[in-house]
């Protein structure tokens, strides 16, 4: 017969084993479906979201439309883009409300100025976390292949609802749904309260980053098209000469 320290000993490492396993569950971090980049997973944090994009949106021309979709938020949030002023303020916009903002063509400058608190924080740039759960960034970007997937997104679709005709209408007519990048922004920096909803928004017409490799396979490309006219170019005036 074993001795009751044994099973003692079994049963406190099958304990061990279980919060392991649950600490390393919560460490994780999916992303889901369209998410550009979800960036590391903050303990204690969980849902779809993790801890928002270390990178920020691209904007492929001089202008981008912006439309606020909704919030859920105590604080007073001020939503800039690129270089411009104030562009939503989630207590005092309307949803649905659009606007045309000039930009510099390339990685977009976002940034979100909680007038409650004085403190701003800038897309693709990570904040500690007071209550030193680690490091979240404050946009959370994400794309939707349609209305339907959009409106099937809870995190999102729970504080906005289902995204109205007029506002599918305005996506549709700048660039359909691939175009834009659906983000999401938080304003407190504590793992209790990331959601990335107080302040929802979507920017068109943007793109993520080309790869860095892509150019010079494109070059690559060009150079062999060139190579090949040259031959081309030799083999018919040697043609000509015989």
């Amino acid at each position: 017969m074993m001795q009751p320290r044994f099973w003692q000993g079994v049963l406190a490492a099958v304990g061990m084993t279980l919060v392991a396993s649950a600490a390393n569950a919560t460490s994780i971090c999916t992303a889901p479906t369209g998410e550009i980049n979800p960036g590391t997973a903050i303990t204690g944090v969980s849902g779809p979201i993790c801890n928002g994009s270390t990178s920020s949106p691209s904007a492929t021309g001089s202008s981008v439309t912006s439309i606020f979709l909704g919030f859920s938020a105590s604080n007073t949030d001020l939503l800039s883009v690129d270089l411009s002023g104030t562009v939503f303020n989630n207590q005092t916009t309307a949803a649905g409300t659009t606007t045309n903002v000039t930009v510099t063509p390339g990685t977009l400058s976002l940034k979100l100025n909680d007038s409650s608190t004085s403190t701003t924080y800038t897309s693709g740039v990570g904040v500690a976390n007071s209550d030193g759960s680690g490091t979240a960034y404050h946009f959370a970007d994400f794309t939707f292949a349609n209305a339907a997937a959009y409106d099937a997104f809870v995190p999102f679709d729970s504080i906005t609802g289902n995204l109205t005709t007029a506002e599918i209408n305005t996506i549709n007519a700048d660039g359909g749904f691939t175009a834009w990048t659906f983000i999401g922004a938080e304003d407190l920096a504590t793992a209790s309260n990331d959601d990335w909803n107080d302040l929802i928004f979507a920017i068109s017409p943007t793109a993520t980053p080309i790869p860095a490799t892509l150019p010079l396979f494109a070059g690559g490309l060009g150079a062999l098209g060139l190579l090949g006219k040259r031959r081309k170019r030799k083999t018919s005036s040697a043609i000509a000469a015989a």
